[in-house]
């Protein structure tokens, strides 16, 4: 993936370009900064340093990299935090566009960030993290890089829980480990896993509330209100007792019965027709997965590129699922349920054409769930919820 969080030390990143908060005077700083000075080489970083001279806040200066594996390092003299109201959040975010832009300018492909203005300078760290991840989120969109937003201790990485302090809470009452260690123990375990699996393809609640139709269901204040469990099954087996009436009636290429495969000028058509559940229009136009996909891409009005870019995939990755050459993984089949935003039940009907299934079982499944059912399709604000979480990175 183009963007991604990782717990490590900044001075043993692979990559091209490395990101260091400097002091606006020629003078080793503390934490990172000491720490890559140490790593490439006190005098030899300190010289290309001096060359540069003193630093306003904002500014940038290049040197090599020394001893380091990567090619540049880049003194940032990011802006200490006041109060808010200084003019250091468009300071902090125009850091990180300059150094976007210089690791482009070069010609590299990968840059790692620490959090910039988060330690000494006194910067708010979940402040920090929205700035820096929404400058490299509008990055991203139109250049192809890798970018790592690198934090080094646990305490400081504990941050989605200031941008999301419900997704925790969210997860843990409805992660059932404790449950499936006393339901399935024992000689019938397996089975009653495989049984658990099969009827969560089916998208079975077992907890409320649960919010999945708030899109369409509104009280007379225009507020969207959560419906319970029995409501949920209910307004499911309806309608998908009038999908099954409607699919014996009228049939969506045309003509009732019809064998061939729609073709595209009726597929352009096809959204003023009566909608259809993802499963059952699949069901009706016989294909490959990556046929599948390639249809739903178009019949949500995006281009592949729009899509790869909002599922944080990069080009190549993107191209060799479209065309057959990798099976794609449930987390990133579910990115891309995100950037095509599919409501739950949706994503659920496209991970079992891939052969998944959304699991109660998993935390990273109900991380996701926890976004979707809120229509917040923003992939790297998931990334940072599951890393917050102690899950792996959507990258891994």
């Amino acid at each position: 993936m183009p963007f991604r969080i990782v717990r490590n030390d900044i001075t043993k990143m692979n990559t091209q370009v490395i990101v260091s908060a400097a002091d606006s005077d020629v003078i080793v700083g503390g934490g990172v900064d000491s720490a890559v000075y140490h790593a490439a080489g006190m005098e030899e970083l300190l010289a290309g340093r001096r060359q540069a001279g003193r630093l306003k806040e904002g500014e940038v200066a290049v040197t090599s990299a020394g001893r380091l594996s990567c090619r540049y390092v880049f003194h940032v003299c990011s802006p200490v935090f006041v109060d808010g109201s200084r003019g250091e959040e468009r300071t902090l975010k125009g850091c990180y566009e300059k150094c976007l832009a210089l690791t482009a300018e070069k010609k590299c492909e990968s840059i790692a960030f620490p959090l910039l203005s988060a330690g000494t300078n006194g910067y708010p760290a979940g402040e920090a993290l929205e700035a820096a991840v929404a400058v490299c989120r509008d990055f991203l969109q139109t250049h192809d890089m890798e970018i790592y937003l690198v934090v080094f201790d646990k305490e400081a990485a504990a941050l989605s829980g200031r941008l999301f302090p419900d997704v925790r809470a969210y997860v843990d009452e409805h992660y059932v480990e404790t449950a499936l260690e006393q339901e399935y123990a024992g000689r019938r375990g397996r089975a009653l896993l495989r049984s658990a699996v099969d009827r969560e393809s089916s998208r079975a609640k077992d907890y409320e509330p649960i919010d999945c139709y708030a899109e369409d269901e509104q009280n007379e204040n225009g507020r969207d209100y959560h419906v319970t469990n029995r409501q949920v099954k209910d307004k499911r087996e309806k309608a998908h007792s009038e999908k099954r009436s409607l699919g014996n009636r009228q049939d969506i290429r045309g003509e009732k019965g019809a064998g061939n495969r729609m073709p595209e000028a009726a597929f352009a058509a096809a959204p003023a027709a009566a909608p259809l559940a993802l499963d059952d229009f699949i069901r009706q136009n016989a294909g490959s997965f990556e046929e599948y996909l390639q249809q739903l891409i178009n019949r949500k009005g995006m281009t592949n590129a729009e899509v790869y870019k909002k599922a944080n995939l990069s080009k190549q990755y993107f191209s060799k699922v479209m065309h057959g050459q990798v099976k794609p993984t449930k987390e990133k089949l579910l990115c891309i349920a995100v950037a095509l935003k599919l409501n739950l039940d949706e994503t659920a009907d496209f991970l079992r054409l891939a052969g998944y299934a959304l699991s109660p079982c998993s935390k990273t499944d109900l991380v996701f769930e926890y976004f979707i059912v809120r229509r917040n399709f923003d992939i790297f604000s998931i990334d940072i919820a599951l890393f917050d979480c102690g899950l792996p990175s959507l990258m891994d």
